[in-house]
């Protein structure tokens, strides 16, 4: 199994109650499955992601993983301690979000490395865009709203915030 821990400093996603296992299956289940298959019930998503992961062959697992701690170390390296967290202004740390990580993840997988490095080099920019949107409330209800609709939206929202960085 693909592990969380180790990823982020501070053990902000405890391995206890497997939470780092759910964030896996959370990063193969929107990174993987195509999106049209999300009806809103994110058990029934989440088990079609362990069975894509029950049958994947031993290439495709490694592939996944791979890919997986790419990502992580890219969201290090371009949010910092603030890695898939509502920031804002008041500096204070929020806990990890399973809708924001979801987000994140789904976006950044899909990018170049030319285009990962980019934003590192302008982090601090990808940083005060996403603090703006965090103060947004629409932007706010879409992280609460497990529906669709809201999903695909919240994708489309970070996706538009890197897009509107990359084309400067």
């Amino acid at each position: 199994m693909i592990s969380f821990q180790g990823h982020f400093k501070g053990g902000s996603v405890k391995s206890e109650r497997m939470l780092d296992r759910e964030f896996v299956l959370r990063y193969v289940s929107f990174c993987y499955l195509n999106l049209k298959d999300y009806t809103g019930n994110i058990d029934e998503f989440l088990n079609k992601g362990m069975k894509y992961l029950n049958c994947a062959e031993d290439h495709t697992l490694e592939k996944i993983r791979s890919e997986f701690i790419y990502v992580m170390k890219c969201m290090r390296r371009l949010m910092g301690r603030n890695s898939f967290r509502k920031i804002s202004r008041d500096s204070r740390r929020r806990p990890i979000n399973k809708a924001i990580f979801e987000s994140w993840c789904y976006v950044v997988k899909n990018l170049s490395e030319d285009q990962v490095e980019y934003l590192v080099r302008n982090r601090d920019l990808v940083q005060e865009k996403y603090m703006d949107l965090c103060e947004d409330n629409d932007y706010l209800y879409q992280l609460k709203a497990p529906d669709r609709k809201m999903v695909i939206k919240r994708i489309a929202d970070i996706k538009k915030l890197i897009d509107s960085i990359l084309r400067k």
